[in-house]
């Protein structure tokens, strides 16, 4: 299988695996601020910080490779376009785990 092909069946998973994340952030969210009574308070802070860390990590991932494709569409490919970019994903990953990590709880 070759390289785009597997990136491009990452990307579409990825996808699919933000939207029950982002539902379940959105309405903890609300339901920690009391817009909606879905959830009890605690439990609605609990999934809230619990989910934030994944869900921003698997959005940097679908940036990344959705930013791949939106450049290849444009003639922008190679090595170096490639490397860049799983650069800047690393980074902006750890600097998402760094915040999250000095962040109090």
């Amino acid at each position: 299988m070759k390289v785009n092909r597997l990136l491009y069946k990452v990307h579409r998973i990825i996808s699919w695996v933000l939207v029950p994340f982002m539902i379940i952030v959105v309405v903890s969210g609300y339901a920690y601020i009391r817009k909606i009574r879905i959830l009890n308070r605690g439990l609605a802070y609990d999934l809230h910080n619990t989910f934030d860390l994944p869900l921003l990590l698997l959005l940097v991932a679908h940036v990344v490779l959705g930013a791949r494709y939106e450049l290849m569409r444009f003639k922008i490919k190679g090595r170096a376009v490639d490397a860049v970019l799983l650069i800047l994903g690393i980074v902006m990953g750890f600097v998402l785990i760094i915040v999250e990590l000095q962040r109090p709880r």
